[in-house]
């Protein structure tokens, strides 16, 4: 998508970006997207609104849209992003505003860079997107620790690269580590490719064969749509596994991170996956 919105429609990186994310924000805001196909709303206010909004309170924030100028809303935007941002730090706003839809509150970290040091920072996310890495800033800075931290299996067919643990009630169906809960789609994502320990006994949610015999066969390449990726690979089902996709090697396809995220939030996930190389077509 990112390859498409540069060369054929003619986008800059941040805008191609900044379209894909919008697009990726709307597939959890039925409503907005409904208002965006039937013309009501302004691109430039639903990017806006897509940064604050939540299934519950979406309905308040395309009427905030509708009623205020472009101006007006990016600066209730900007309020509501701060009231969220105080409440995750469990401190009080200190200018009082008028009550307004809450953003969704994200766990933030900082990093003090010199300047030098922020203009290699820059230098380095700038290089991995030529290479042809996708992502935000910050799965970007993610990948790069896990590349520089991996062990002596760049390519990673029998097992995923990175680790870590996460606890699934399967009763109320909550799921977190130990920076909190995570959502359905990343839990659905997660279990694709997986070590699940089960009465203390350890068990894949793939087979290390089977899952190296589909990193083989799609030439370590992610096959999402316009990428190429050969770091970071998971194996998706095609099929989901809850709706009885199996672990057959027809079923299951090579992704990265990056790509792997989208096709579970179901952005273009008819389109996503590209056909095999005729070479590898009989595999």
């Amino acid at each position: 998508m990112l390859n498409y919105a540069i060369s054929e429609l003619k986008f800059s990186q941040s805008k191609a970006y900044g379209f894909i994310k919008m697009a990726n924000d709307l597939e959890k805001l039925p409503e907005t997207k409904k208002a965006v196909t039937e013309g009501k709303l302004e691109w430039t206010k639903v990017r806006e609104i897509t940064k604050v909004a939540t299934v519950d309170n979406e309905k308040l924030w395309i009427a905030e849209a509708d009623n205020s100028s472009q101006k007006v809303l990016e600066t209730k935007v900007k309020q509501a992003r701060t009231i969220a941002k105080d409440k995750a730090k469990q401190q009080p706003c200190l200018i009082p505003v008028e009550p307004l839809p809450k953003a969704e509150p994200k766990i933030s970290t900082s990093l003090s860079f010199s300047i030098e040091q922020m203009e290699r920072f820059n230098v380095l996310i700038e290089k991995m997107r030529k290479q042809g890495e996708t992502g935000s800033r910050e799965e970007l800075l993610i990948k790069a620790l896990t590349d520089s931290t991996s062990q002596n299996s760049p390519r990673g067919e029998n097992s995923p690269s990175t680790k870590i643990v996460i606890t699934h009630c399967p009763d109320c169906g909550k799921a977190e580590t130990s920076s909190g809960e995570i959502s359905k789609n990343e839990l659905e994502k997660v279990y694709c490719d997986a070590v699940v320990n089960e009465n203390g006994k350890n068990k894949a949610t793939i087979k290390p064969s089977v899952r190296q015999k589909v990193m083989i066969r799609d030439q370590h390449t992610c096959q999402g749509q316009g990428c190429s990726s050969k770091r970071y690979l998971e194996v998706h089902h095609k099929v989901p596994r809850v709706v009885g996709g199996s672990n057959d090697e027809s079923n299951l396809v090579t992704l990265c991170s990056a790509c792997h995220r989208l096709a579970h939030e179901h952005i273009g996930s008819g389109i996503i996956i590209k056909s095999l190389r005729k070479n590898l077509s009989t595999g």
